[in-house]
């Protein structure tokens, strides 16, 4: 599912909504249980305001940071994107044309495509490292493994 815009102010602090080009101190990526949905939540002088909420996997994809984050054991329930000094282009309205972008359906196609690459990669590696590791195997062990690697990369 693409992740969707939102507009609400989670910190209940009165007044508007956060300026667009107002600098952030962080944007958390608040996961769901299963660690398969997320909210876009960006914050700015002690405010917060949620952005957006959708799948993780396109801003997983599409960011350094928040894959190696992802991917840490144990499994964090948020991810935290921080720089270590203020920069204007780190904004809110920065992350909101991010959102944008990763939900574009192109884009999302793009990532799909891109994680069935590295899933069919990664299964011929596990395949042809077993294959070398196999003591002994006889040729007819070996030109199995070859035909199944082929296979998981069709």
């Amino acid at each position: 599912s693409r992740p969707r815009s939102t507009r609400s102010d989670l910190a209940g602090r009165g007044g508007a909504a956060m300026e667009p080009d107002a600098p952030l101190d962080y944007a958390l990526f608040q996961l769901s249980p299963r660690r398969s949905r997320c909210e876009l939540v960006v914050s700015c002088s002690g405010r917060t305001e949620k952005i957006a909420s959708g799948s993780v996997k396109p801003f997983v994809t599409h960011l350094r940071a928040a894959e190696e984050q992802a991917a840490a054991q144990p499994p964090q329930p948020a991810i935290r994107l921080q720089l270590d000094r203020r920069a204007a282009w780190f904004s809110k309205g920065t992350l909101e044309r991010f959102v944008r972008f990763v939900s574009t359906p192109e884009v999302l196609e793009m990532a799909n495509t891109f994680d069935a690459e590295m899933s069919q990669l990664e299964g011929a590696r596990k395949i042809y490292a077993a294959q070398g590791t196999a003591v002994g195997a006889t040729s007819g062990a070996a030109a199995e493994a070859s035909a199944a690697a082929a296979d998981i990369t069709k």
